[in-house]
């Protein structure tokens, strides 16, 4: 089987959640095209560390063939999420 890497998706809901909570992030990861893991973060929320950090992850969880979904009180722009 080969390992392409298909098309991935990155979902963004905007919705309140609880003080101090930047986001609530879910990745799925693949293998050979099927689910292989799912992980679920609670990340607080620390100020701009905690945005970059979380840009960061991100960007390596889309770039290594995760589907990755997030939820966060923020508008994306205003923590560096800008659509594409």
């Amino acid at each position: 089987m080969d390992h392409e890497i298909e098309s991935r998706t990155l979902q963004y809901i905007q919705k309140k959640l609880p003080q101090n909570t930047f986001a609530i992030v879910r990745m799925t990861w693949f293998y050979d095209g099927e689910v292989d893991n799912v992980e679920e973060v609670r990340i607080i929320d620390e100020g701009q560390e905690t945005i970059d950090g979380f840009l960061d992850a991100m960007k390596a969880a889309v770039e290594a063939g995760a589907d990755v979904s997030i939820i966060s009180p923020y508008d994306p722009e205003d923590i560096g999420l800008e659509e594409q």
